[in-house]
């Protein structure tokens, strides 16, 4: 006999975990929720616009939604919600979990039994100022933390305090103790609880400390365990990288869903273990980049359109000539260094009495000192040159060589003035080895490239270099050189 979907349905949605949750949200539904302009549909006229400096800040919380911040999104919806399903209190075998979980510590087990049952996980890596941790924050914030429950017989709770998600910062010295003492501080912070300082003193070992926050997670019915600021040093470098990763999974076996986010070079033990990798991603593997060419759309029709597009100022901006590729030039394609230079850009506006933004505030916000620190960066990824690379430790310079040889090895298959005089065969691509811009196309025709004596001021986009720099030479001759049609 077939089930009635109906009903399945209704026995899902009447666990109590996620009745008072946000309705599950189609994909069209959660870009919706997901965009944000904090400066859109104001009147700006009753504020003087001295005054509207106080506001800048709130330029950080515009939120441009791309495919891949819609595709974590997603993710982090669905595992959520499978998380919290596997776990319906009214089940008594799920209560019979969290009581097991509290006797470990009690009893003093050592070894843990391991569960047949596992709940997946989510990978997020990339370099700094690509925006991983604004994607799940921005996602996170159409949740509450907390959500407090009444008597519920068939729960067998008279009240109980869920915790919807938590964001654990990884301990900066690598230590596991050091890691779960953030864990309690932040139960604390969320739950306004006493865990952290029930826990001090030399009688809790780490090993206990493993079982009680083990414990206190599942206990809160924790739907999201989010692990930030996974690096190098205090994931894959540490001495207990791999008793991380034991209770991690330990976590998982007892389904309470974690989302690690982090540098790429923080997971190349994980990633050594095949079962490990598969286990953490099994709901994505999200790598973020910097956008890589200002002729991809996601930078002109999203980033250009709604970070730059953002503005307090009564008039729109000051057309400017190829403003896609200047404003590249000066983020190198990086969206946290993109807001800045938006900003800074505006608050020159404002300090001249201006009421729009025009090209020499542009120019005034590159000098300000917020953006000359982030110059060596910018260089690096605007210039492709992997050796400039090499004065950081977080960035994975082999994968940034492949990247951008592939780029050029594409762009010399595509461009017809290379024919006879280059010695790479020209074989059709594979789409794996394809760069990541995107040609752009207009009724199935390819849009043609504008002739680089166009573009933007070579000479002014050379001089974000030193006078002694050769790349600021190099830079001002490959933007003034013609292309080809």
């Amino acid at each position: 006999m077939k089930r009635n979907a109906a009903d399945l349905l209704s026995i899902a949605l009447d666990n109590p975990l996620v009745k008072n949750l946000p309705p599950f949200m189609s994909n069209s539904q959660l870009a919706e929720k997901l965009a944000n302009d904090p400066f859109a549909h104001i009147d700006w006229t009753s504020v003087s616009l001295a005054d509207r400096a106080v506001l800048l800040n709130q330029l950080k919380t515009t939120f441009c939604v791309t495919e891949t911040s819609l595709r974590i999104a997603v993710a982090l919806q669905a595992l959520l919600w499978d998380g919290l399903l596997a776990r319906d209190p009214c089940q008594p075998d799920q209560r019979r979990i969290i009581y097991e979980i509290a006797e470990y510590d009690f009893k003093q087990i050592k070894v843990q039994p391991w569960r047949h049952e596992f709940i997946g996980g989510i990978i997020i890596r990339g370099i700094t100022g690509v925006g991983k941790s604004a994607a799940v924050n921005r996602f996170l914030s159409l949740f509450p933390q907390v959500i407090q429950h009444g008597r519920n017989e068939s729960a067998q709770w008279v009240e109980f305090r869920q915790l919807v998600y938590l964001k654990v910062p990884m301990s900066s010295d690598g230590s596991r103790g050091g890691f779960l003492q953030n864990c309690l501080r932040e139960l604390d912070a969320a739950l306004k609880t006493d865990y952290f300082s029930r826990h001090q003193g030399k009688q809790w070992t780490v090993e206990r400390l493993l079982v009680n926050v083990l414990h206190y997670l599942a206990l809160h019915r924790c739907g999201l365990l989010i692990i930030e600021e996974a690096q190098e040093r205090n994931l894959a470098e540490s001495q207990f990288s791999r008793d991380f990763l034991t209770f991690f999974l330990r976590l998982l076996n007892h389904s309470i869903p974690v989302v690690i986010i982090g540098n790429p070079l923080a997971f190349s033990i994980l990633d050594s273990f095949s079962q490990d990798q598969s286990r953490f991603s099994e709901y994505g593997d999200f790598k973020i980049e910097p956008i890589f060419d200002f002729n991809d759309e996601e930078w002109s029709d999203e980033w250009m359109g709604h970070v730059w597009g953002a503005s307090m100022l009564d008039q729109e901006d000051e057309p400017i000539e190829n403003l896609a590729e200047l404003i590249w030039a000066y983020t190198g394609g990086f969206p946290r260094i993109l807001a800045r230079l938006r900003r800074e850009t505006i608050n020159a506006a404002i300090q001249t009495g201006s009421t729009r933004v025009c090209r020499e505030h542009i120019e005034i916000a590159n000098r300000t000192p917020s953006m000359v620190g982030a110059n060596k960066l910018i260089s690096a990824f605007t210039n492709r040159n992997w050796r400039d690379l090499e004065q950081f430790r977080d960035i994975p310079i082999p994968d940034m060589r492949h990247r951008w040889e592939q780029m050029k090895l594409s762009n010399a298959n595509l461009d017809p003035s290379s024919e006879g005089n280059s010695q790479v065969t020209k074989e059709p691509a594979k789409v794996n080895d394809m760069p990541p811009t995107r040609i752009r196309r207009k009724n199935g025709k390819k849009i043609p490239q504008k002739n680089r004596t166009e573009s933007v001021n070579a000479v002014a986009l050379g001089q974000q270099f030193e006078a002694d720099d050769i790349r600021s030479q190099e830079y001002v001759d490959r933007l003034g050189r013609p292309e080809t049609e």
